[in-house]
């Protein structure tokens, strides 16, 4: 019997027509409605501190590698790398709560952590 680690503790559901995998690490840290609700907010904020325009991207979100049409500042790359490292952070404090994170979380997280960075 060959199955891989993802088919033994994914659990398999049918939603709305539409095979979904919950409790994939995907689904956990991107493709859960309240967890998509928290990266919009996350990458709006930081937008709006880094003033710009921020795709909302999985691989920019969840692995840090930036899209070919966003280049920051090498100023603005730590300070987005340490919020999406906060946000990544806030997700695995929470993934086992019926509420997720939230971005006043996400905020207070920020706070302390750039505390320590000076």
């Amino acid at each position: 019997m060959n199955t891989s680690n993802h088919e033994i503790y994914s659990t398999v559901i049918l939603f709305k027509n539409k095979i979904v995998n919950v409790g994939t690490l995907l689904h956990c840290m991107w493709e859960s409605q309240q967890i998509q609700s928290f990266w919009k907010d996350i990458v709006n904020l930081i937008a709006h501190v880094t003033a710009l325009q921020i795709p909302l991207d999985a691989k920019l979100c969840i692995l840090g590698i930036y899209p070919d049409q966003l280049v920051p500042s090498r100023k603005a790359v730590p300070l987005i790398n340490i919020c999406l490292l906060q946000a990544r952070r806030a997700i695995a404090l929470r993934w086992k709560n019926t509420d997720g994170p939230t971005p006043a979380m996400w905020q207070r997280e920020m706070v302390s952590c750039l505390a320590l960075d000076k």
